[in-house]
């Protein structure tokens, strides 16, 4: 599958680690639809740590790129409500508008370790995994772990970079957020959800 267009962003990251480190997430479009891909890496110059990112960024098992991001906004400069990253306009496309907070403590068991009510956002990673099936079988369903461990890791490494607090959350109800999400749970389902917000 080859791409037939792409937008690609680069960022330095100002960890005071003393190591040079870029995040960069490309955008573009394939035979079978839109994605959006990231890469990070850590090396001794900023040369060889752009050359690693730039070669390594998007990197799919046979580039079919399975996942997709869902937004909750609770305590941030959005409104309120449940948001789709919208790959193709770079943009998070509004589904439902209020407050789910009390839905989504019934459905997600964070607390007492972690404020769920208090965050900025919550994120819900879910998977496609016949986009990969078409390749790779009954095997797909772990190169789409993979990914999505990739871009847990990334918005990880972005929460801590802009000085806020993340969590991955272990413990939820799947049929209920994926009812929430509008997914079916089988062609699409929740795959990880995370927290984000400033650190108590």
């Amino acid at each position: 599958i080859y791409l037939t267009e792409f937008d690609c962003h680069l960022f330095n990251i100002p960890m005071n680690i003393g190591i040079p480190m870029i995040f960069g997430f490309c955008i573009g479009s394939a035979e079978y639809g839109d994605f959006i891909a990231v890469e990070a890496a850590m090396r001794a110059t900023y040369a060889s740590v752009l050359r690693k990112t730039v070669r390594e960024i998007g990197q799919s098992a046979g580039g079919l790129y399975p996942l997709e991001m869902y937004v909750v906004a609770l305590h941030c400069s959005m409104s309120s409500g449940l948001y789709h990253y919208q790959v193709r306009d770079n943009a998070l496309e509004r589904l439902r508008q209020g407050d789910s907070t009390q839905l989504l403590l019934e459905m997600i068991q964070a607390e007492p370790y972690v404020d769920l009510a208090a965050g900025s956002v919550v994120l819900f990673i879910t998977g496609c995994v016949e986009r990969q099936m078409i390749k790779y079988g009954e095997r797909a369903y772990r190169f789409m772990q993979n990914e999505v461990g990739s871009v847990t890791q990334m918005v990880t490494l972005i929460a801590e970079a802009l000085e806020l607090g993340s969590c991955i959350l272990g413990g939820y109800n799947d049929d209920g957020l994926n009812d929430f999400l509008q997914v079916d749970g089988v062609f699409e389902s929740v795959q990880s959800v995370m927290v984000v917000g400033k650190e108590r």
